[in-house]
């Protein structure tokens, strides 16, 4: 499971801020960066947790079928 911990944003505090100064910092494209890693790696692991729990219904269901005396 990923933990997540809470990126700060450069942007907080810095002295040298201006309008439009986030296509020119390469600090905040470093941050912006690590968000987009973050988010991927949380998709893919919502993906993976969304396939186990379908595949563990499936095989809840197969036995169900299976006592019961239902070949499916």
């Amino acid at each position: 499971m990923i933990v997540a911990a809470t990126l700060v944003s450069p942007c907080k505090e810095c002295s040298d801020r201006c309008i439009g100064c986030h296509s020119t910092c390469g600090e905040y494209a470093e941050y912006k960066q690590e968000l987009e890693r973050r988010r991927h790696d949380i998709k893919l692991e919502s993906e993976s947790v969304a396939f186990q729990k379908a595949v563990k219904k499936r095989i809840s269901k197969s036995r169900k079928y299976r006592r019961d005396g239902d070949d499916r």
